[in-house]
């Protein structure tokens, strides 16, 4: 089919398969806050406008249904917290909220950090082999993978399970990210096709996860999630099926996975690629604790650390886009939306819209250290009903991720070239950065 033809059928669905998370925020930026186009036969918009995005977030969210990318995301992982919407996701968002509050979380700090200082240890030794140089992603996927294992569900798996674990959340997000950007998806039943080796992974990850549901382990490591699960089997008001608890189990595993990993990515690089920040950094790290395992106490007084992490967030949000579609005809302000309408809030363009950010293509984490004011037009894990469950976990692993890794290593950055990213299901970088790991004495 001519060039032509294929984007007169499409609309912007070329420009949009091209750059995911750069087209709904240059359209929305440059229009406005709000702008339209067509995928095949949607109609969509983009929107960066901050009154916008509450009507679809948060005073409106009613309205705004869960899009393709859950019923995607569904095909692996079932109906659970990512995928549902309304009296599916109510009940399960009310059961867990209370095991991902901050303090129901004061007591996992030494076992994560027990586990990040063993982890630690196979990094030097690997970098001894590899003359200082490490790729990054490898090394923080394994970390990631081990964490998740024993902090959300008290389990020491294998290293073969642990490896197996990390495959087949990659094989979901590519095969996810290649059944989203295909205008028209064969059915699960329909031999090789893509839906079809979805489902195969959502059915590996089910046998997996199995054995956390099957596991007594959980009471020792005072597991509120382990623990639900547990009152949910001695008749409470547990609103789950045994299906629906797995369906939950797989949600949290592969979203906790998979931003945790690519949020440590970029931050780390961006460390190794700016040494005035990551100096800056270390500075506080010595002077705060010095060589101390980080506590709960600690943390609080390691504030450039936290500013650190919100900066990467801004430049690289995992979740760059949250897309909603339109259960009924709509006007967000003067503009109207029909029904079935595509609405891309665009995380990655609020966090670069020059008008809220001075100089936004920048790294520089200070700009945060005065937000008493508020954060307009930050998102990092969105906003509303729907907003990220495990925000408080993940931000406590990756703040003793960083400042256990700067603890141990001086880290620099292998080229000078930028890390270039790729937006599949989430915004990750393209190809592993390569960093250089030097012992501190």
């Amino acid at each position: 089919m001519p060039i032509n033809l294929l984007n007169a059928l499409g609309g912007e669905a070329s420009s949009f398969a091209r750059s995911p998370h750069q087209f709904p925020a240059q359209l929305a930026l440059t229009s406005g806050g709000f702008g339209r186009f067509r995928l095949f036969h949607r109609q969509a918009v983009a929107i960066t406008d901050l009154e916008f995005v509450r009507d679809v977030l948060i005073r409106k969210a009613d309205v705004f249904k869960r899009s393709r990318a859950a019923r995607v995301m569904r095909i692996a992982l079932g109906d659970g917290l990512l995928t549902t919407d309304a009296e599916l996701w109510q009940p399960a968002r009310q059961w867990f909220e209370p095991s991902f509050r901050r303090a129901s979380l004061a007591n996992v700090v030494p076992e994560i950090t027990k586990i990040i200082a063993l982890e630690l240890d196979q990094w030097e030794r690997h970098s001894r082999y590899t003359h200082g140089e490490i790729q990054l992603v490898p090394l923080l996927e394994a970390l990631v993978a081990k964490l998740t294992s024993r902090i959300l569900f008290a389990v020491d798996w294998s290293d073969e399970a642990l490896i197996g674990f990390q495959k087949l959340v990659n094989d979901a997000l590519r095969q996810s990210g290649s059944l989203l950007r295909s205008p028209v998806a064969l059915p699960t039943w329909w031999p090789g096709s893509i839906a079809g080796q979805l489902s195969t992974t959502g059915h590996k990850l089910d046998r997996l996860l199995a054995r956390v549901l099957e596991s007594s382990e959980g009471d020792a490591l005072n597991s509120d999630i382990v623990q639900r699960f547990r009152e949910s089997q001695t008749g409470s008001r547990c609103p789950f099926t045994s299906k629906r608890w797995l369906n939950e189990l797989k949600t949290l595993a592969v979203a906790a996975f998979e931003t945790s990993t690519t949020t440590l990515t970029w931050t780390l690089d961006l460390l190794a690629r700016h040494p005035h920040v990551r100096d800056e950094l270390m500075s506080e790290i010595d002077h705060v604790i010095g060589r101390s395992v980080p506590e709960q106490q600690s943390l609080s007084g390691l504030s450039f650390s936290q500013l650190v992490l919100m900066e990467s967030m801004r430049l690289w949000p995992a979740v760059y886009n949250l897309v909603r579609e339109a259960g009924q005809a709509f006007n967000l302000g003067n503009y109207s939306i029909s029904q079935g309408t595509l609405v891309y809030v665009s995380i990655y363009g609020l966090h670069r819209n020059p008008a809220l950010w001075h100089q936004p293509e920048c790294f520089s984490p200070n700009r945060f250290a005065d937000h008493s004011a508020g954060l307009p037009g930050y998102l990092p894990f969105a906003i509303g009903p729907h907003s990220c469950l495990g925000r408080h976990l993940a931000l406590l692993q990756m703040q003793c991720i960083i400042i256990m890794v700067l603890q141990r290593f001086q880290i620099c950055a292998v080229g000078d070239g930028p890390v270039e990213p790729t937006s599949c299901v989430t915004l990750r970088p393209r190809s592993s950065p390569v960093l250089n790991l030097v012992p501190r004495n």
